[in-house]
This record gives C-alpha cells, structure tokens and sequence, in this order.
C-alpha cells in the first residue's frame, strides 16, 4: 500500500516542477520566441499590396435583340485578349439588355501599367463598336431615304399618267394597266416603309459605352502590424514552452537509456 502511494507521488508533477523546466530550457523559448517575432515582421515586410481594377461596359444592339448577343460575344472575344482579365455578365440598364464587367488583379508594380492597358483596350472596344453603329445608322438612313425617293418617283410618275390620260394622249385600257402597275410599286413601297418605321419602334438601337469607368481598389485583408507582430509574439511564446517541454523529455529519455545501457 505504502509503495503504490509512493510510486503515484513520483510520477505526479507540479507547477513547480513546470516552471524549473521552463527556467531551465529558457534558451529553447527564448529562441522560438524571437524566430516566431521575426518571421512575422518578415511577413510584413514581404507582404505587397494587391490591387483589383474593375470596368463597366453597357453592350450596344443594333436594331434587334439577337445583335446584343453578338455584340456581347464579340466584346468578351476581345476582352479575352488581355491575360489574367476576368468578364462576367452585370444587370443592363435597358431591359432584356446585358452589360459587361471585367476585372483582373495587379501587384503594385504593374498596377499603373494594367490601368492603361485596360483603358486602352476599353477605348478601341468603344471605338470599333461606335464605328459600327455609325455604319448601322448611315445605312439604315440611306435604305429609309431610297424608299423615300422610290415613293415620290412613283407619285410623280403616277402624276404625269393621269396629265397624259387627260390629254387623250393614251387609251383607257393602257391607262389602266399603266395606273395599277403604279399602284402596285407604290403599295409594295409604302408597305416596305412601314414596316420598316414599324421595326425601329420596337428595337432600341445604341451603340456601347462605357457604364463605370476603370477604377482601382484595394484587394485582399491589408495585414495589421500591431496584431500581426502580437499573434507571432503569442504564437512564439506557445510554441516556445512546446519545445522546452519536448526538449526536456528528450534529454531525460536520453539519460535513461544511458543509464539503463551502462
């Protein structure tokens, strides 16, 4: 009975028995701890900032909703060209409408680079789209203009038969072919611009534009000194007593075996 006791008093340790440890191995957790410090003043010190630079494009349509799809896939192709951009699909201002925004990361270095890269390939997206709207508009104009002038060449037309029907200079029955023949061309043309005029009313035609312009942001957690140097001094200090304690038990195991062997 009296030997059990004994033996579990042996084996017991205390608080005091921790702290000689960690007096004695001070050496081990003063060095971790000043590893630990350094390594997150390093951190710091290595640490660059990042940066995310963001665009906004409203994609223009030309004259039916189908042409936004194209226009959408050709300013993706386009953006694709640039490495490391990101392109998603945003909330259009028009309705059944679809806009486009393209981001990508930079290190400070390259950041003044990556926002004229980006503004430049925005410009010349804006430039050939506006271009091709111009040549949209130009021929729709002229298409409108033609059937315009193909009305009133027919009206006139139909002017002079009826002078030339009056002045006897034509039967009755080359009138009349002569006047539906007219009448026809001119319904067809009528009906051509009508339904024309139709059509733009229900399409919106707009060329592309630059909705938000490229602006730059901060990416990622901007890393606090005082917490960062406080979390690897704590981290330091833990680990610290880990290794002493570790330390100690090697050196006690070691001895043991020597003792045990000799």
């Amino acid at each position: 009975m009296n030997n059990s006791s004994t033996i579990q008093n042996t084996t017991e340790v205390s608080i005091y028995d921790l702290l000689d440890i960690i007096v004695k191995r001070k050496l081990v957790v003063i060095g971790v701890f000043v590893l630990a410090v350094c390594l997150a003043g390093a951190y710091l010190l290595l640490k660059k900032p990042s940066y995310l630079i963001t665009a906004e494009l409203e994609v223009g349509q030309l004259g039916r909703l189908e042409g936004a799809v194209e226009e959408y896939n050709e300013i993706v192709g386009q953006l694709n060209k640039l490495k490391g951009l990101s392109v998603k699909s945003v909330r259009s201002q028009y309705k059944n409408h679809v806009a486009v925004m393209f981001s990508m990361r930079s290190s400070q270095e390259d950041l003044q680079s990556s926002v004229d890269r980006m503004n430049q390939l925005l410009n010349e997206i804006v430039d050939r789209q506006n271009k091709k709207f111009d040549e949209f508009t130009r021929l729709n104009t002229n298409y409108v203009q033609s059937l315009k002038d193909q009305r009133n060449r027919l009206l006139s037309a139909r002017g002079e038969l009826q002078k030339t029907y009056k002045s006897a200079r034509i039967d009755e029955f080359n009138y009349q072919q002569a006047k539906t023949r007219l009448e026809m061309d001119l319904l067809d043309v009528t009906g051509n611009l009508l339904n024309y005029r139709t059509k733009q009313m229900k399409s919106v035609s707009f060329p592309s534009y630059i909705r938000e312009p490229v602006t730059v942001q901060s990416y990622g957690i901007k890393p606090n000194k005082a917490v960062t140097i406080f979390g690897g001094a704590c981290l330091g200090l833990f680990l610290g007593l880990i290794m002493a304690f570790i330390v100690e038990f090697m050196a006690n195991y070691l001895a043991y075996r020597k003792q045990c062997t000799s």
